[in-house]
């Protein structure tokens, strides 16, 4: 098989992209579909009895191929619980889980997710007033982060002919896993204006205790990631409204901005499907860099009574675009929401 000069580049970058993914989050283009993740504020924020939801990840197959493309996964399922009249608490937990390259460097955490929201003021007889809430979460959880050495292949191992697995590293490897505890906080204001109006504001701090992910003998930290969201909804008629949302993710040199929108279409009968199509913005920054455009991200989703699926595709709009001919990565979600069983629910936006 003939290798071109361009995926040998790719392969390069994306080595170097690995090496730093050490201190360095997964990510979501559909970053509204993992709420708990993207601010444990979230947690509990839905219109129903309890919410299941699942996302996966593919990206970078077209190039390295399927057995070594960026393979990220999310499992996550939450419950709301009123607690005083207005007011009531979120629990939930999620799995997430993150793969890349030959060396199947990743890594698996599990987090315990809760919240408490606060109403701040709402409506009350013959008044037209809006409801804001003030919500604040808190996540512990344990993380891993693994390699398999067994998979790399290193230039003291090729004999002249060809490579030669019984050959030395010349390397001095480290440990293939390490364990560690996480610590995540964050805050979230909403407002309901209306049918179908509604605004929200937040921002989350992951890693408050900068866990050593190191599997060398020495102390690297994880960096905290520092995270925005806003968004809201805004009605078009009675059938339609637009979705548009943003967030902003800071963590050590690496800056990223994923924004955009999507329109969203009820059929508004008893057994209501929801259609909705987007189109997202994904910008990136390091140190010493400018801000430039990383992927264009087309979404499409359905929703059918108590599920909801989504699909979107990361058209890669990156320096690696030659190399992966503008092919990014498709991503998928599936979400399940339990309706409530009672007259009282829990108001939230729709923040997808």
């Amino acid at each position: 098989m003939k290798i071109k000069t361009t995926q040998i580049l790719f392969l390069f970058a994306a080595t170097c992209c690995v090496l730093q993914a050490a201190a360095q989050d997964a990510h979501f283009s559909q970053f509204y579909n993992t709420p708990i993740r993207q601010n444990p504020a979230m947690t509990g924020l839905f219109n129903g009895t309890y919410r299941i939801g699942a996302n996966y990840r593919d990206q970078w197959a077209s190039v390295i191929g399927s057995g070594n493309a960026y393979k990220t996964y999310h499992v996550g399922a939450d419950m709301n619980t009123f607690v005083m009249k207005n007011d009531y608490a979120g629990l939930g937990i999620y799995v997430l889980g993150d793969q890349a390259g030959n060396g199947k460097f990743g890594s698996t955490s599990a987090v315990l997710s809760g919240a408490y929201v606060k109403q701040l003021s709402g409506r009350k007889r013959g008044w037209k007033q809006a409801e804001h809430y003030l919500s604040g979460g808190l996540q512990v959880g344990a993380g891993q982060v693994k390699v398999d050495y067994d998979n790399l292949k290193f230039s003291t191992q090729f004999n002249g002919d060809g490579y030669d697995g019984r050959l030395g590293t010349g390397e001095n490897l480290g440990a293939t896993s390490k364990i560690f505890i996480d610590v995540n906080a964050g805050l979230l204001y909403y407002a309901l204006l209306g049918n179908n109006v509604s605004v929200y504001a937040g921002g989350s701090v992951n890693h408050v205790n900068q866990p050593n992910i190191s599997l060398f003998d020495r102390s690297e930290p994880l960096f905290m990631r520092y995270n925005v969201n806003i968004g809201g909804e805004i009605p078009l008629s009675k059938e339609l409204s637009l979705l548009p949302g943003a967030t902003f993710s800071r963590q050590g040199p690496s800056q990223m901005i994923l924004a955009g929108t999507n329109i969203r279409y009820s059929n508004k009968d008893w057994r209501e499907v929801v259609l909705k199509a987007g189109v997202w913005d994904r910008l990136s920054a390091s140190k010493n860099s400018l801000v430039s455009q990383d992927a264009l991200i087309l979404f499409a989703g359905i929703d059918f009574e108590r599920y909801s699926l989504g699909l979107s595709y990361d058209l890669n709009m990156s320096s690696l675009q030659t190399a992966s001919n503008t092919r990014g990565g498709y991503e998928l979600s599936l979400i399940y929401i339990h309706p409530q069983r009672k007259r009282l629910s829990v108001n939230c936006p729709r923040f997808r």
